[in-house]
């Protein structure tokens, strides 16, 4: 399955790469159902730097988590539906629009939903560790 922790060819040069959203591969997330992401920038899999994006299907519902790393999110399209503690709260969810950001704490338990398809930025450290713990390697 390391096949599937496809990194683009974006690296720091002395001009500027560029990835178009029509250039970006696709793959589903091992493990989830519901889910697809892509790699921008980085090995995730790696003790470095990554930026990748997230593709949440319509109607989605996320496990409550936790990451071992602070975790910065960008809402790209769509409403990502968070919650935070132990369970997935719709009734005090915080409705994420395009542009919204958010900073998770490490060891910070939260979820969330969706009600359409919904693309969401992230980035921070790696590895991974929701893959890592899905038995993918570099």
């Amino acid at each position: 399955i390391c096949a599937a922790l496809s990194i683009s060819s974006l690296s720091i040069a002395s001009t500027p790469s560029v990835i178009s959203p029509d250039e970006l591969t696709w793959k589903d997330f091992p493990g989830y159902t519901g889910i697809q992401y892509t790699v921008l920038a980085g090995d995730p899999m790696k003790k470095e730097i990554f930026v990748a994006r997230l593709k949440f299907a319509k109607d989605y519902e996320d496990v409550i988590h936790q990451h071992d790393k602070t975790r910065y999110d960008t809402v790209i399209s769509g409403t990502y539906y968070m919650t935070v503690g132990d369970k997935i709260d719709k009734e005090n969810a915080i409705a994420l629009t395009p542009g919204s950001f958010i900073a998770c704490a490490p060891n910070q338990k939260h979820g969330g939903y969706t009600k359409e398809e919904t693309i969401m930025q992230i980035s921070g450290m790696g590895p991974w560790e929701v893959l890592k713990s899905q038995g993918h390697k570099r």
